[in-house]
């Protein structure tokens, strides 16, 4: 688990929940409920509906149960989601700062992804931009201060696959990563190098457990496979020369005793680029949907 976080990051956190909120024109006062509830739950929306943006989360199992109404409710209430959207942004940052699943996030990601389109429909494009630029930023904000390499380095794993699953984007999550701005999102990148480069009992950072493959997300029971255009943007990210001129920068943050590790990494990458070819490929093969004759020879073009 990282360090403590201090004020300063919390102040970030609460920046880039506050800009979600001002995009989403967050109503802070009580709303009428106007929709019916899936299941019949009037108490849960109004419960949503008196929620205000520095209460407590509400239970998990009642946002659950609002995941319902996303994937059947033909017309959903703006002002239920947008509280609602909030929730999930301050929900993501604790689940990912405490370690503790939540399968409230695997419910909404799944319902979000057999819904697409449903946040733009009912509240317009830029407040989905808004709350996936949120998830992003609040996940690489997490990344970002982690202070050592350990066992803890996957945890971002699934919020990022995810995120992969429902947005377009996953290219400007790379961007901002590959810019390397502290140490710790040295110590993630070179922790998920040695995921793509050595298979599990080899690992020598991941000792005691089996790390986060890189394919997994919040959801547990649903497979869903990332966006065509995701799956471009990865086979970019994960060219051998990006690689390894991340490598190169991270080992300029890192401190010295775990230069170690980024050097393990740069050298087999160097030496084995085909047994790196290969696990980029499982990557690949787990990401897309698995259907016979969905594959090119090219690794993750999958065929219109």
């Amino acid at each position: 688990m990282p360090a403590s976080r201090g004020s300063e990051t919390s102040a970030i956190a609460s920046a880039i929940t506050r800009r979600l909120a001002g995009a989403l024109a967050f109503p802070e006062h009580s709303v009428p409920v106007t929709q019916e509830s899936f299941d019949g739950n009037r108490e849960l929306l109004s419960a949503i509906a008196r929620w205000r943006s520095g209460d407590a989360l509400l239970p998990e199992s009642a946002l659950r149960e609002y995941c319902l109404d996303i994937r059947w409710t033909d017309t959903l209430q703006p002002d239920l989601l947008r509280k609602v959207i909030l929730m999930s942004a301050r929900a993501w940052h604790v689940s990912i700062t405490n370690g503790e699943y939540c399968e409230y996030l695997g419910d909404l990601v799944a319902a979000l992804y057999e819904r697409r389109g449903v946040i733009s429909e009912t509240l317009g494009q830029r407040v989905e931009a808004e709350f996936a630029g949120a998830l992003r930023d609040l996940t690489l904000d997490w990344m970002g201060e982690l202070n050592q390499i350990d066992e803890q380095c996957d945890r971002w794993i699934p919020y990022y696959s995810s995120m992969g699953c429902l947005w377009p984007d996953i290219r400007l999550f790379h961007d901002r990563w590959l810019q390397l701005e502290t140490a710790g999102l040295a110590r993630c990148f070179v922790s998920w190098a040695l995921m793509l480069c050595f298979r599990d009992k080899d690992n020598p950072l991941f000792i005691s457990r089996s790390p986060t493959p890189p394919w997994d997300h919040l959801t547990a029971t649903d497979h869903l496979p990332w966006r065509p255009e995701n799956m471009q943007e990865m086979r970019r990210f994960l060219d051998v020369r990006i690689m390894l001129g991340a490598l190169d920068r991270s080992l300029a943050r890192l401190p010295d005793h775990e230069k170690w590790l980024a050097l393990e990494v740069r050298k087999c990458v160097e030496a084995a680029p085909a047994i790196l070819e290969s696990r980029i490929g499982d990557v690949f093969h787990n990401l897309s949907p698995h259907s016979d004759g969905c594959w090119s020879q090219e690794l993750g073009i999958v065929r219109s």
